[in-house]
């Protein structure tokens, strides 16, 4: 089976056996705890200030060490250009959900054979930072001004994490690995293997790179998070993928009868 005729077989599925209101309730509930419970495991699992710092600091030194810390730079250029640095802290706060829940939608309502591969890849993903964020807190590089970061959150969006209610859940030590970084490759990867079109392919093989240079033209990044993040990404796919692959032949025909949640695979059928 080639790839046109198999992304139609996906569509006829997903037409077939429309997700239930029972099925969608079970998915926003089960993503809604799991980021609930993300954010405050993750603001519980931080460290104290001053270990983090140490630790940004720590990272920031050993590529400069290695002539590798371009970031400064970067960030200074784009801080020449307004509309350059509004559309990176755009892309930072607002286009890493905007994305990853458009892509969770689309494969939800036609793909859904696929459905649980993309759904347990992100949530494994986040169950990896959580344990890197509690063993090795770091602060992101805008927290370094003696580095020569910028805040750009703080400067140009107002917004400052470490004061009012999110104070104290919200944990900004936590800058490896970099998770929208984690998500937009995770995002990007999956939306090319079963995109319908090539531009489309195109434009989110794209979100990855623009995700990656925002990230660190904010100064919430330096590339050694960038890096953990792609890294990230690559285990929770690997992970996912094993998940899927690990089900029982009885139980793959049993969801095949019941016609509810068709077995997830990305795997070209001959």
């Amino acid at each position: 089976m080639n790839l046109r005729t198999r992304r139609a077989s996906d569509e006829a599925v997903s037409a077939t056996f429309p997700p239930r209101a029972r099925d969608t309730t079970r998915e926003l509930t089960l993503f809604a705890g799991a980021f609930a419970a993300y954010n405050v495991v993750r603001g519980l699992a931080q460290g104290g200030s001053s270990l983090a710092i140490a630790h940004g600091q720590a990272l920031v030194r050993l590529e400069r060490s290695r002539h590798l810390l371009f970031e400064p730079a970067l960030q200074s250029h784009a801080l020449r250009h307004h509309w350059i640095i509004t559309a990176a802290n755009w892309l930072y706060l607002y286009g890493h959900f905007v994305f990853f829940l458009s892509l969770l939608v689309w494969v939800f309502l036609r793909r859904r054979r696929q459905y649980p591969v993309v759904r347990n890849a992100f949530l494994v993903a986040m169950g990896l930072a959580l344990v890197v964020y509690a063993v090795f807190p770091v602060a992101p590089p805008r927290l370094l001004p003696d580095e020569g970061f910028t805040d750009t959150l703080r400067l140009y969006a107002g917004i400052d994490e470490r004061q009012g209610p999110l104070g104290g859940i919200v944990n900004i030590y936590a800058a490896v690995p970099s998770m929208h970084v984690a998500f937009s490759v995770m995002a990007a990867a999956f939306a090319v293997g079963l995109a319908p079109r090539r531009p489309v392919a195109v434009a989110w093989s794209l979100y990855p790179v623009a995700m990656s240079y925002a990230v660190i033209a904010t100064g919430n990044h330096l590339w050694f998070d960038v890096g953990t993040g792609v890294v990230v990404a690559g285990m929770s796919m690997g992970a996912a993928l094993f998940i899927a692959h690990g089900r029982t032949p009885d139980r793959m025909t049993r969801q095949r009868e019941r016609g509810r949640w068709p077995v997830p695979s990305f795997n070209h059928q001959r």
